[in-house]
Parts: structure tokens; sequence; C-alpha cells
């Protein structure tokens, strides 16, 4: 699924929401949607409304579209129409959609610069590695004079640096931008690695959490299989949110309660289940996830955009330090030779 078709996606379930799971109800919808100019090449609501058109049930159209809708979403929507329960699937898919894309564009727009100057400070360090150290080294020789020892360090060094730049670069990719779909295998594994350091983990947790306990809300609230829905979470996740999400169903399909399932997966606030233990005791286990959800919406949102802010600066000053040092190093024989 591409970030791009979030919103479209979003808009599309919130309509089938409006007007309901009715025969025939879904292809009308998606038909006058898929009108819309300002829908762009590729669109799955396009696809959508053509499979549709041809007589497909909603859940079957999806599944044609595997890479748009994964197995877990159209299990969800399959099972949740046949209990006449599809408004309810409806309404929470429309807003996974729009919290997802909402996630993306704060990442997006908070981290977009700092990598792009990394890359291209990379770029400066590879030029004058292979071509600017080089051509100085040879003309300082030629006076047989001895290069400086900051500028020798820097010679040797330059190649390590752009490499570390570069695997910054990549990590903040790996780490901050959210993406849908199953990642590849050796993404899986550097995330692995990254994730070790505790400010990623409750990076990742604070952008979970919230979207766990909304969507967990709407689902208790219209009787939807919690395992299903937690299965579709997973599915659109990726990294440590995806296996945090795995995890939690894997409790769910045992049997465990909400709350239980919770405090039993590593990684997830505990918190956060024993506030839906005593809900669930209570008998308003919905209406408290629902509060709970738009707390911790709001709180993660304050705290990834602090995450940003201090990676995005922590960026800056790591590349002021390294260019810095390539310009004193550049220039240092300069001087030297002046002074002789």
């Amino acid at each position: 699924m591409k970030r791009k078709h979030l919103p479209e996606l979003a808009q599309l379930f919130a309509q089938f929401a409006a007007c309901g799971d009715g025969a025939g109800t879904a292809a009308a919808v998606a038909e006058a949607m898929a009108v819309d100019t300002s829908l762009g090449a590729g669109s799955p609501v396009r696809e959508l409304a053509a499979l549709l058109a041809v007589g497909a049930t909603l859940p079957d159209a999806m599944a044609e579209m595997p890479a748009t809708f994964g197995a877990s979403t159209v299990t969800l929507v399959r099972n949740a129409m046949a209990q006449g329960q599809g408004v309810a699937a409806f309404e929470l898919l429309a807003a996974d959609y729009r919290s997802l894309d909402r996630q993306q564009r704060e990442a997006w727009s908070g981290l977009t610069y700092p990598m792009l100057l990394l890359l291209g400070v990379v770029l400066l360090l590879l030029e004058s590695a292979v071509f600017i150290m080089p051509a100085y080294s040879e003309y300082f020789a030629s006076f047989g004079g001895k290069l400086p020892a900051l500028t020798r360090f820097m010679i040797g060094a330059l190649p390590a640096l752009a490499t570390l730049m570069g695997a910054l670069a990549v990590g903040m990719m790996l780490l901050f931008l959210p993406r849908t779909g199953p990642p590849a295998a050796a993404r899986v594994a550097i995330e692995r690695i990254l994730h070790r350091l505790g400010g990623v983990r409750r990076y990742h947790q604070h952008a979970a959490e919230p979207r766990l306990v909304q969507a967990i809300a709407v689902a208790v609230g219209a009787g939807l299989p919690l395992h299903e829905v937690v299965a579709h979470l997973s599915a659109t996740s990726s990294g440590l949110e995806a296996r945090l999400l795995g995890g939690l169903q894997s409790q769910l399909v045992a049997g465990l309660p909400f709350g239980a399932a919770c405090q039993a997966v590593p990684g997830l606030s505990r918190r956060m289940g024993a506030m839906a233990t005593i809900a669930e005791g209570s008998g308003r286990l919905a209406d408290s996830l629902s509060r709970m959800g738009s707390l911790l919406a709001e709180q993660g949102i304050e705290q990834r955009a602090r995450w940003r802010r201090r990676v995005a600066v922590s960026c800056y000053v790591f590349t002021a330090v390294v260019v810095a040092l390539c310009v004193i190093s550049l220039y240092l024989p300069v001087f030297m030779l002046g002074g002789t």
C-alpha cells in the first residue's frame, strides 16, 4: 500500500460506513468516488470500483487487491459483514487509515530536511575523499612539507565518516518513517538491531498504542473479534510496531482478555493493560478505551514530535562538526605553508 493512497482509502471506508453495508451499496459508493478526477494513477478506489462493477462482493474484490488489502483486513471485513457489523468495520478501517496517514505526514514533515542534509554531506565527503583530499596531498607533498596530523587523519577518516552519515540517514528512514505492507527481510534484521535502543522503542510504542487503543475501542463497542482487529493493525505496521501487535494478537487468540494480553506482551505499556483490566471489570471497556485512546494520541503526537526535533538537532550538530573539521583540515596546510 502506497502512502499517497491512504487518504482516499480512509474517505472510501468512511463513505461505506455512512451509506451502510447493504447489497449493492459498496459498488455504488465506489463508482461515485471513482469518477473523482483528483484520484491519481493506480488509484485503489478505481480498481475496487471496477471489480465491484462486475458483480464481486466487497470482501472478494478486496481479496483481489493483495497489494492494498492484506488477508487479515479482508477477513475482518468478510466476517463483520456476515455478522451484520459491516458499518463498524468500515468505521474502524476509515479511522485507522486516517491515523496511518497522519503519522506518515508528521514523520515526513519533520525528518525530510535532516535526511536530505545528511545525504548531501555524504556526497560532499565522498567527493572530498576521492578528488579533493588526494589532490591536496600531492600538491603539498611537492613542496617537501608534511601534512598536519588533522589533515592526515581526515584523509583516512573521510570514507568512514561518509559511511556513518549514510547509515544515519538510512537509520532515520527505517526508524521514524512509518510504512505499510510487509517489510523486506533485510530491513527487519536492521530494525531489530536498531530497536535495541530504549529511546527508539519508546518512539514506536507511542506510535502503536494510540492506534491500537482507538481501534480496540471501536471493536469492543461493535462486538468485533479483537484478534481480527489486531491482526489487521499488525499487517499494516512494520518493525517494532508489527512485533508488538503480533504478540498481542497471539495472546488474544490464546483466550486472554484484552487487559491481561497487553500486560503479557513485553514492550506494551503495563499501565494501559492495568487500566483496561479495571475497565473490563466495571463493564465500561469501550468507553474507557475511547477516552484513553484520545489521551494517548495527544501525548503520542507531542512525544513523537519531541523525538523528531531531537533527532533533527543532533543531525544538524553532527553535520556542522564534520563540515568544520573538513574545512579546517583543508585550510590548515595553507596556513602552515604561509607561515614557513
